[in-house]
């Protein structure tokens, strides 16, 4: 029998090694002990609302990042009667150049506002489904008590976020939630100077650490406890969602609102859905 001439190495060959090397110590990481399930036929997507919130969270992430290039977390001294209101307020002032001037960026904080609204609401369809289907009961203890603290630290981390434009819609959020810390039981008054600080430029800062840096941390960690071993994922689902999302973006202005402007007197306004009924 003839021997079989050896196959000329290819030039990708060192790199297809290189790869099976990775995917073969890959298999001793959290990484792949995650498995996905594509179902092969339809199932109701009231199951897998989870996986959804986890796709509009990484749409966050992508376009959130890409607005960190343009914001500025400054709100400047305003007691100076000199001071103008570009120099005052320039949050607000950075989202406005965000939407107007820079390229894409109306589209981008379209898309990341509809996509804020759409994991609020998918994270709490998601929880009164769970809730009534009785699926905490079926040994998911952990998975429902994570759940739900994840729920509200993800209406926290929207609060968070359409605050820091500091328009009128934003400065009322800000004071009732001042309030209410503030008026806590015990550590009130310590809790909120620690978290809205001793002025506006603080609050600012404060803000934009806890939105782009503190809380997503504190998500993912909850989300590595939250997330079951195997994730249903259904890819028509998931694609319908996510073009939802960018065509609401694209066809649905957000507006800016009216800037803030400490000492002036302040229109009236309406929070977001999520919120309302802490206004009523």
């Amino acid at each position: 029998m003839a021997a079989q001439p050896s196959r000329k190495k290819g030039v990708l060959d060192p790199f297809v090694a290189f790869l099976r090397w990775i995917w073969d110590r890959l298999e001793r990481t959290l990484l792949l002990a995650l498995k996905i399930v594509f179902p092969s036929r339809f199932i109701s997507p009231l199951g897998f609302l989870g996986m959804l919130t986890v796709i509009v969270f990484i749409i966050l992430g992508v376009t959130g990042a890409l607005l960190l290039f343009h914001y500025t977390p400054v709100f400047g001294d305003c007691s100076n009667s000199t001071a103008t209101p570009a120099a005052c307020n320039q949050a607000y002032q950075s989202v406005q150049s965000i939407n107007n001037q820079v390229d894409w960026g109306f589209l981008i904080r379209n898309i990341h506002y509809t996509a804020s609204n759409a994991m609020v609401l998918l994270a709490v369809m998601h929880m009164f489904y769970q809730y009534f289907a009785g699926r905490y009961k079926l040994r998911y203890e952990i998975l429902w008590v994570t759940g739900i603290i994840l729920g509200v630290v993800t209406i926290i981390e929207a609060y968070t976020g359409y605050d820091l434009i500091f328009n009128i819609r934003g400065q009322l959020a800000i004071n009732i939630g001042q309030t209410l810390t503030y008026y806590s039981p015990v550590i009130g008054a310590n809790l909120a100077q620690i978290i809205f600080g001793f002025s506006f430029n603080d609050l600012a800062i404060r803000f934009y650490a806890f939105h782009v840096f503190i809380i997503p941390i504190i998500m993912l960690a909850i989300m590595s406890v939250h997330l079951p071993k195997n994730l249903v994922l259904d890819i028509p689902v998931a694609s319908a969602v996510t073009g939802i999302i960018l065509i609401m973006g694209g066809l649905f202005p957000v507006e800016v609102g009216v800037e803030y402007i400490p000492n002036l007197p302040t229109q009236i306004t309406f929070p977001e859905w999520y919120f309302t009924s802490l206004y009523a």
